[in-house]
C-alpha cells in the first residue's frame, strides 16, 4: 500500500510543482493502518490533498486527511454459546406456535419432526405439553 501511496505522492508533487520526497514513519504507519475501500481509485485524493497542503519535504501523519483504523481487541477466550439451550428454546417456541402439533410443525422449516420428538425425549418432556 505504501508503494502505491508513494506513486501518488510523486505524481501529485510533480503536477503541483512541489518538492515532497516521501512519508515519515508515522505517516507510513497511518497508511498501513487505514482500512482502504475495495476500489482504490477514489482513495488517491487524500494523497493529492496531503501533497498540496504539506509545508515541508516529507508528509507526516498529520498531513494525511484520514484516521487509521482502531486496533481490534480480540478476547483471548470466549465462552461457547449455549447451543443446547438455544435449540431447546427454539423447539419449544416452535411447538407453542403450532399448538403442540408436530403435524402442523411441518410448516415451520429447519428441523424434522423426528428430531423434535427425539429432542423432547432427551429434554425429558416426552410429549409436548403447553
Amino acid at each position: 500500500m505504501v508503494v502505491l501511496a508513494s506513486h501518488f505522492l510523486q505524481r501529485f508533487a510533480l503536477e503541483n510543482h512541489k518538492r515532497v520526497e516521501g512519508f515519515s514513519e508515522a505517516a507510513r504507519s497511518k497508511i498501513l493502518g487505514f482500512r482502504w475501500p475495495a476500489t482504490f481509485a477514489p482513495s488517491k485524493t487524500p494523497f493529492e490533498r496531503a501533497v498540496v497542503l504539506c509545508e515541508g519535504t516529507v508528509i507526516d501523519a498529520d498531513d494525511l486527511p484520514f484516521e487509521a483504523a482502531p486496533e481490534i481487541q480480540v478476547p483471548s477466550a470466549s465462552p461457547a454459546p449455549p447451543w443446547p439451550k438455544i435449540e431447546r428454546y427454539s423447539i419449544l417456541k416452535t411447538l407453542e406456535a403450532v399448538e403442540g402439533s408436530t403435524a402442523k410443525k411441518r410448516r415451520a422449516p429447519h428441523i424434522s419432526v423426528r428430531t423434535i420428538q427425539y429432542r423432547l425425549n432427551e429434554y425429558g418432556l416426552g410429549k409436548f405439553h403447553r
